[in-house]
């Protein structure tokens, strides 16, 4: 499990930089529109949920394998940072959550399979050498397509229009 947390840290830290540097150069009149773009820089935290042994042996999605917390980081932090923790380090409720014993805003709470964020079903298909992109570029297209409406519509607010 190890090795699966170190994963998701470097997954997660890839992605939020991908998402700065496609929002940035595609949308630099937008940027403040999107909402973790106008979050950052954040402290996300990963988890790995109680179905995870499940879904690891059976090798079946299930739901809210993998947990994604996205909160304001607690002093100044100059870049975003990803942290796993375990579930028993999350403690309270949404949004205002205690982990490791240090209280934070959460904004943003997201569940996740783990299948999607992994390549193996790739990797097993002859796409082995695509590993390392699709995963980051999944979630970076998926979350520009979740805010880009609410972005436009405030954009177009804000412009009178």
């Amino acid at each position: 499990m190890d090795r699966l947390k170190e994963y998701l840290v470097k997954l997660f830290t890839a992605f939020l930089e991908g998402y700065k540097c496609v929002i940035d150069y595609n949308f630099p009149t937008l940027r403040s529109h999107f909402r973790l773009r106008s979050q950052m820089p954040v402290s996300a935290f990963t988890c790995l949920g109680a179905r995870i042994v499940e879904e690891v042996r059976t090798g079946r999605s299930g739901s809210g394998a993998v947990i994604v917390l996205y909160c304001r980081p607690r002093g100044q932090q100059d870049g975003n940072s990803v942290t796993a923790i375990a579930e028993n380090e999350l403690v309270g409720t949404f949004p205002n959550c205690k982990i490791r014993g240090e209280n934070y805003e959460c904004y943003h709470l997201g569940r996740s399979s783990l299948q999607p964020l992994t390549f193996s079903s790739l990797a097993q298909r002859g796409f082995g050498h695509l590993q390392e992109d699709l995963p980051v570029r999944k979630l970076v297209y998926e979350q520009i397509k979740q805010e880009l409406p609410d972005a436009l519509k405030e954009f177009r607010k804000s412009r009178g229009m």
